[in-house]
């Protein structure tokens, strides 16, 4: 914290949603890991809604209303990871691409609706995954830092297009932000830890898990004027996943300083700070509410919160120097409530005299000027950030600074990577494109063994009807010998009956008569059930026999079942190979020094595999 300056202590703040909104626009609100809008003191940045994604709106903060003028950035091939305007050059602007790409635009000096940009002024290649964030370097112009997917944390110097270290985790990165005097980066990962790298050394310099639930942590510095030097912030969650923040001292990681419950939601929470005031602001997306705090004399302190009935989709906070003066404005926040709407929302000091300029409530902003050269941050050099006042009438010059990259650079890193391919590196790649010819033969045997193992299974779908026609069986089965039992009883019971009558048969006829239908009544019982035991022996032959072929047929279809998975798996392994041959040889195709008779054979081997893919994906619809 700076000596020379008061920091107010801000008691009573309260939110305030402007009548008037950002409307009639085509805003994507596909979900990423970054706040998903961006804005300077001129310009709002938003990933626009488009087919396919890769188209950045650009409009002009000033044209608040109904179907504002927006500019186009269409030179992206895959969806708008992140963006953000650097805090040196008013019309420079980064995006993180899922096409692996960062991209550094230039808008010109006028940015109207026809405007429409297609060619980047630099273009930082090498990751290997989708990039996440680019974030710029606050004190020191030109310098970024972006991160991967696959837990890569490059560091640019973007007007040489150098990639002068990388960092790489074993997780996914998840958010990333510079401390304020620019010398240090702080990462939150997929395993739930926070990572403290210093860029000129290529070196994570401390760790510490911040958090023990499964889903995502957040962090920002709370250093600067307001903060003090070498802590971060960090949202998480705990063990049964309610959401916590927590203060961390990166010189002792053992604890952290400062550790909170804040609620049982369920979306990420993003935490912006305002290193003048104090002021942090914690909120999620898919939230309706808006927590603000203020850190003052090293302790966090509660303030009040914004709540609406709409819910977050994408925000972002301006810059200070564009916020209101003259209402005792100290932040406001730009709101996507849907596709089609950015609404603002001002944090007021309610004061009693607003129309009079509050100068306690605005302690020097950071300056639109570098505290240092990219040369002496790499000598080691380490200053604070230069300030301006925010008075009104003193306000940023509508100037642009215009970014000078060095095209002479560019080319040599082009020539770089077109020497990397020697021929060495191609029969290699060759090599491996033999090796996946192999496999696709192999492929193909495998589609015919696995179309038979489909015919067999459907006789085993007959085994199994059989089968329930045998349990069918068995019942009956069951029923004649309850019925055979009853005649036994029968037989014995006339067997009896015509034992006591014999003796006296000759004196009555009528007895006489009897016994002889009692005789012929045991006699067709004796017949009918030797009948019934014949059948009930052959039923017996029958469901024996049956359990037997059900249980050679289910261990079949459970060979065939495993077999199937098996071819399942390795299917889908090929295919994934197939995919990267495809992306190498389209790589390999677009490097510089290769003669034209190579790069037909690489096109005519990557339109191979693009059509073997899309047979492949044709045969799985």
């Amino acid at each position: 914290m700076a000596d020379a300056v008061d920091v107010p202590l801000i008691k009573n703040l309260y939110a305030e949603a402007w009548k008037q909104q950002y409307s009639d626009l085509r805003l994507s609100t596909k979900q990423t890991e970054s706040c998903g809008l961006a804005a300077n003191t001129e310009y709002i940045a938003a990933p626009w809604d488009v087919g396919g994604g890769g188209v950045l709106g650009i409009l002009r903060l000033a044209d608040i209303g109904r179907n504002p003028a927006v500019a186009k950035i269409k030179g992206h091939t895959a969806s708008i990871q992140d963006t953000n305007f650097s805090p040196f050059h008013r019309d420079i602007l980064a995006t993180a691409c899922e096409d692996t790409i960062v991209r550094i635009w230039q808008l010109p000096e006028e940015v109207t609706g026809t405007t429409e940009l297609k060619e980047p002024i630099a273009t930082l290649t090498g990751a290997l995954k989708k990039v996440l964030s680019a974030e710029w370097n606050p004190a020191v112009s030109g310098i970024l830092a972006s991160g991967c997917f696959d837990g890569t944390v490059a560091f640019w110097n973007v007007e040489k297009n150098e990639n002068f270290a990388s960092v790489k985790f074993q997780e996914s990165l998840l958010s990333a932000k510079w401390s304020w005097k620019g010398d240090l980066l702080a990462c939150t990962t997929k395993d739930k830890a926070l990572n403290i790298v210093d860029p000129r050394a290529a070196q994570v310099v401390g760790s510490v898990a911040c958090h023990d639930g499964s889903k995502a942590c957040k962090c920002t510095w709370i250093d600067g004027l307001a903060g003090r030097d070498g802590h971060v912030f960090t949202t998480g969650f705990g063990k049964m996943q309610e959401r916590e923040m927590a203060i961390w001292d990166t010189r002792k990681f053992d604890k952290p300083v400062y550790h909170a419950e804040i609620d049982r939601g369920s979306s990420p929470l993003y935490p912006i700070f305002d290193e003048t005031t104090g002021m942090l602001y914690v909120c999620g997306k898919g939230d309706s509410s808006c927590r603000y705090y203020q850190y003052h004399g090293g302790t966090l302190r509660s303030v009040d919160a914004y709540r609406s009935s709409v819910p977050i989709k994408n925000f972002c906070f301006i810059p200070k120097l564009a916020v209101d003066q003259m209402r005792a404005e100290i932040g406001r926040m730009l709101k996507q409530e849907n596709g089609n709407v950015l609404q603002p929302i001002s944090f007021i000091v309610p004061r009693k005299n607003q129309d009079v300029f509050q100068a306690d409530l605005y302690p020097p902003a950071p300056d639109v000027e570098p505290s240092m050269t990219a040369e002496e941050w790499f000598k080691g050099e380490n200053k604070a950030i230069r300030r301006r006042s925010v008075k009104p009438g003193d306000v940023v010059s509508a100037q642009p600074r215009r970014m000078t990259v060095d095209t002479a650079c560019v080319a040599a890193v082009a020539q770089a990577h077109g020497a990397a391919a020697d021929s060495q590196a191609l029969q290699e790649l060759q090599s491996e494109v033999a090796s996946l010819k192999a496999q696709l033969t192999e492929l193909d045997r495998l589609r015919k063994e696995n179309e038979e193992l489909k015919a067999n299974g459907g006789d085993t779908a007959a085994l199994l009807q059989e089968n329930q026609e045998l349990k069918a069986n068995a019942q009956e089965l069951e029923t004649l010998r309850k019925e055979n039992a009853e005649l036994k009883a029968k037989i014995k019971e006339l067997s009896a009956q015509s034992a006591m009558a014999v003796p006296s048969t000759s004196e009555d006829p009528q007895l006489k008569m009897r016994v002889s239908e009692l005789a012929e009544a045991l006699s067709n019982e004796k017949s009918t059930t030797a009948q019934l035991e014949a059948r009930l022996r052959d039923l017996e032959g029958r469901f024996i026999s049956a359990a037997k072929s059900q249980k050679a047929a289910e261990q079949e279809a459970e060979t065939l079942k495993e077999r199937v998975q098996e071819l399942e798996a390795k299917n889908r392994e090929l295919k994934t190979q197939m995919e990267q041959a495809h992306g190498t040889l389209h790589r390999a195709a677009t490097l510089s020094g290769l003669d034209s008779d190579m790069k037909n054979e690489l096109n005519e081997m990557r339109d191979f595999f693009r059509d073997i893919l899309h047979q492949a994906q044709d045969e799985a619809a």
